[in-house]
């Protein structure tokens, strides 16, 4: 085959553990939850350095950094729900699907019910920018293929979307927060529950 198309040789193999620095270790907690979420964000997080330091390449960066946060903010959401039911003692389970605002209407009671007292400002502005990620991308579609179910563009032609006000909103951090805090709160168990929601609203 012309040596100018660089096909996959026989007997590659993707997958290997060669023992050294670059073996990224898999399956290294019991709760992989955070990992996966962190991930994605790391992984956008260092794509847009990139384009705010370059000031380049962002038109074709802009699909993989939307779908990266919307990934960690849907795993920071599920989550959420799975830590949250175990405290609430509701039923274990996560939803199979990636709509934001119904996974966020699952998880925001868990959170009033855990912190009664904590601001319900935050709460609200979560809820605000989780809808408009339903508006812009309702199904997580838009942003991995240029085309939708019906065959219709993604996108019009020349829409422009600001990648540095874009990556500035700091939702799947505010999500993971919660996250953590209830899982302080799952591990402190029976001792003072008033002291531990005080101290968890301090947190940043």
């Amino acid at each position: 085959m012309n040596s100018v198309f660089f096909w996959p040789r026989p007997g590659d193999v993707l997958f290997v553990d060669k023992g050294d620095w670059f073996d990224a270790c898999l399956g290294w907690t019991q709760d992989q939850w955070f990992g996966y979420a962190e991930g994605y964000k790391r992984a956008a997080d260092l794509i847009t350095q990139h384009i705010l330091h370059t000031e380049r390449d962002q038109d074709f960066l802009i699909f993989p950094i939307v779908f990266l946060y919307r990934q960690a903010i849907e795993i920071a959401l599920k989550h959420l729900i799975y830590t949250g039911k175990q405290l609430t003692n509701l039923s274990p389970g996560v939803p199979a699907h990636h709509r934001l605002t119904a996974l966020w209407e699952i998880g925001r009671p868990i959170i009033e019910k855990v912190w009664p007292d904590g601001p319900k400002q935050d709460l609200k502005a979560v809820t605000d920018v989780l809808q408009q990620f339903e508006f812009k991308d309702p199904t997580s579609t838009l942003f991995r293929y240029p085309i939708t179910k019906d065959g219709n563009a993604s996108f019009l032609r020349n829409e422009r979307m600001n990648i540095s006000n874009y990556s500035g909103i700091p939702l799947d951090h505010r999500i993971n927060t919660s996250v953590n805090g209830i899982r302080k709160y799952c591990f402190w168990g029976r001792t003072d529950r008033r002291q531990m929601r005080a101290a968890m609203l301090r947190e940043p």
